[in-house]
């Protein structure tokens, strides 16, 4: 028996005083919900936003205070 996939649940953070200055890969994957490599996907694949803008760039620098929005894709089973 098959069951509809479930919704994936947009998960977010605001970046701190120690976040100023990093890049945004590298931000995302340091809330241990990813692997850099993986943040880069969500990016180039629009699933990120910063302050309610998709994110246009993995190496873009944080500001202390930014709003980051990460729409996970849905887990494929093994």
């Amino acid at each position: 028996m098959q069951t509809a996939p479930e919704e994936t649940e947009a998960l977010d953070f605001v970046a701190a005083d120690e976040d100023a200055g990093s890049r945004l890969d590298v931000a995302i994957a340091a809330q241990g919900v990813c692997t850099r490599s993986a943040a880069q996907n969500w990016i180039r694949d629009g699933r990120v936003t910063v302050d309610e803008k998709p994110a246009k760039s993995a190496s873009m620098k944080l500001r202390a205070g930014q709003h980051v929005v990460m729409t996970p894709p849905e887990a494929r089973p093994l």
